[in-house]
């Protein structure tokens, strides 16, 4: 048996005869309740590798002196739930005490079967390929903004509006790993990004970091809700620079997009050509009408303006965005 091991900065890959595995790693705030959507990023990010995953295990590191025995599983039970939802093995978990840790610590872990030779990473990316972007953009956001300000909202407009923006996106739409197996098995698919945890801009910057190459995205191709847009607008906030967990950015051959997106609209996954690869150094643009400005790149999420923002608005209580279930 020949075993191979490929450490990549994100990810370990290890190949065993003609088997092979991805792993990759998250970590959480036990006390915060988001290991569940650890395991949908770990899901969907391997999905995006071309990797099928197939199990879920985690560690729970605590300070020295907390017993474990006495701290609250919520957080490992929701794992649980969200494993049972795409259909993972949970493998359960493992206590170890760390020294200088101040509060309990989990280290989610997923492992992933993939062929040898079907990697989807922007390296792969080449100039003229089509960008797609699979459903709206903002919309998630949009929730999470009206799960974390509705007093606000309320205000502003009704609460009726606030409470239809908290209704567009649940937990359900957090999984990518469907929409990554139908764009994987498209021949001349070269690259996925999910954006569970980055803005649209963003990760346009990243993939074509990886590439070495340069994008044109025309902006009339991005669709925003209508409530989408009046929260953006209300908040100022741009949508292109807010993280939007259950889209997918897929780079691939022209024609290999044009099939794919059949492949889409059978299974009734939104998604559009929102762009093209250009060669390196002709620019990273954006494309309004007769306009032609810079792909911005954010240094933080936008949704990191609410704390900031909301301070000077009387009755709102700043808070730090978290997903809502």
């Amino acid at each position: 048996m020949s075993t191979h091991k490929n450490q990549q900065p994100d990810r370990t890959e290890i190949t065993l005869d003609d088997r092979s595995f991805i792993i990759k790693s998250d970590f959480s705030d036990l006390a915060s309740g988001t290991g569940a959507y650890a395991v949908y990023a770990l899901a969907n990010a391997l999905a995006c590798y071309g990797g099928e995953p197939k199990s879920c295990w985690a560690t729970r590191f605590l300070p020295p002196d907390m017993n474990p025995d006495q701290q609250p599983n919520a957080g490992l039970d929701a794992i649980g739930h969200a494993c049972k939802m795409l259909n993972l093995a949970w493998q359960g978990e493992q206590v170890r005490t760390l020294d200088g840790l101040t509060q309990p610590l989990l280290a989610s872990y997923m492992l992933a079967a993939a062929a040898p030779d079907n990697r989807c990473v922007p390296q792969n990316i080449k100039p003229d390929d089509r960008l797609i972007l699979t459903t709206n953009l903002a919309t998630a956001a949009t929730a999470l903004i009206a799960h974390i300000h509705e007093a606000e909202l309320a205000k502003a407009f009704d609460l009726r509006f606030a409470q239809r923006c908290q209704r567009l996106f649940n937990e359900n739409d957090l999984n990518l790993v469907p929409a990554a197996k139908i764009a994987g098995k498209v021949q001349g698919i070269h690259a996925m990004q999910d954006l569970f945890e980055i803005s649209l801009a963003n990760a346009l910057h990243m993939m074509m970091d990886a590439s070495a190459l340069d994008v044109e995205i025309d902006l009339a191709q991005i669709d925003l809700l209508p409530e989408a847009k009046v929260v953006c607008e209300h908040f100022g906030l741009a949508p292109l620079g807010l993280i939007a967990p259950g889209a997918l950015v897929i780079a691939g051959e022209r024609e290999a997009c044009d099939a794919l997106l059949n492949r889409y609209r059978l299974a009734k996954v939104p998604a559009k050509i929102i762009g093209q690869v250009l060669k390196t150094g002709e620019g990273r643009w954006l494309v309004e009408g007769a306009e032609r400005t810079r792909l911005p790149h954010y240094h933080t999420d936008e949704l990191m303006k609410l704390p900031v923002l909301l301070e000077d608005k009387p009755g709102v209580a700043p808070q730090q965005p978290q997903i809502p279930a």
